[in-house]
């Protein structure tokens, strides 16, 4: 979900046409499989487009639309996702994991680890190990229903609703990007469905990105 916190917005491009749209994102899906079955030697603009079936100009254009960011930023979050959930689930080594996944530099790594991520890679397997599920609390609806109006001035709110039988970690954010990257801009986290409310934000233009973590998955 996109959210202006500025005037309304308007965008100058005119949306495909529904069929049209369909058929983009069977293709960047095409695409984005195989960059997660190459994360260890990306491939290049020019083997996207390929696969693509599209001219590069074009593809780039189509991933763009299609996804929010360039191919290769999307490649980028997808390689340090990989980064992450293999820290968080093996017992390689922060130098193990920077060179299984490709890159060339343990430096290099570490701080675009940190900038994507959020924390460096050693901090971020150290805070998962020590990691506690908070004790599940009820939203404060009223406090909600009272600022929901004034969104611009004192944050914003809104309601998680999810089945019934959802037992979980519900985390919520604000990226300025479609693919969350680093800290948000402001985030909450919820013990169950309900009312949300985030703190006072700058204007801009943001992504309300939500992830619902069930306890039986592991919130690690």
């Amino acid at each position: 979900m996109a959210l202006d916190l500025r005037q309304p917005y308007t965008h100058a491009d005119s949306a495909p046409s529904p069929s049209t749209s369909q058929v983009h994102h069977v293709t960047i899906e095409r695409v984005i499989v195989a960059l997660r079955e190459r994360l260890s030697q990306p491939l290049s603009l020019g083997e996207m487009a390929d696969i693509a079936c599209l001219s590069p100009f074009h593809f780039n254009r189509v991933f763009r639309r299609t996804t929010g960011i360039p191919p290769y930023e999307f490649l980028a979050s997808l390689r340090m996702d990989a980064a992450r959930r293999v820290l968080l689930t093996s017992d390689l080594s922060v130098t193990d994991v920077c060179f299984e996944l490709g890159y060339g530099s343990l430096g290099t790594f570490t701080s675009r680890f940190a900038q994507r991520i959020g924390l460096p890679p050693g901090q971020l397997r150290r805070q998962a190990e020590t990691f506690a599920p908070p004790a599940r609390t009820a939203p404060d609806d009223e406090y909600a229903a009272r600022v929901l109006p004034w969104h611009h001035a004192a944050g914003l709110s809104g309601r998680i609703e999810a089945p019934p039988e959802f037992d979980g970690l519900i985390f919520v954010g604000l990226f300025p990007s479609a693919v969350p990257q680093g800290p948000p801009v402001a985030g909450t986290l919820l013990t169950m469905p309900g009312a949300y409310h985030l703190r006072p934000v700058p204007a801009g233009r943001y992504h309300l990105l939500v992830a619902a973590v069930p306890h039986a998955a592991g919130a690690r």
